[in-house]
């Protein structure tokens, strides 16, 4: 009866193990895989004034500054 029971706890523990071994490497591969994706999309973010916002500046500098 001892045995059947070392013989179960032990199956059990292996497969426990195992499942444990796979989920952790599905999480590895797919924490890879994000970082992988998230390098090759780079995103550039708008430029905080534009061209027309520094047209204006730089027109309004020129009436101010040469009156």
């Amino acid at each position: 009866m001892k045995n059947l029971k070392r013989q179960f706890y032990s199956k059990n523990c292996n497969f426990v193990q195992q499942v444990i071994f796979a989920f952790s490497f599905i999480c590895y591969l797919l924490v890879i895989v994000s970082c992988n994706e998230s390098d090759n999309r780079m995103e550039t973010e708008p430029p905080f004034f534009s061209e027309e916002d520094v047209r204006h500046e730089e027109k309004l500098n020129f009436y101010l500054y040469n009156d």
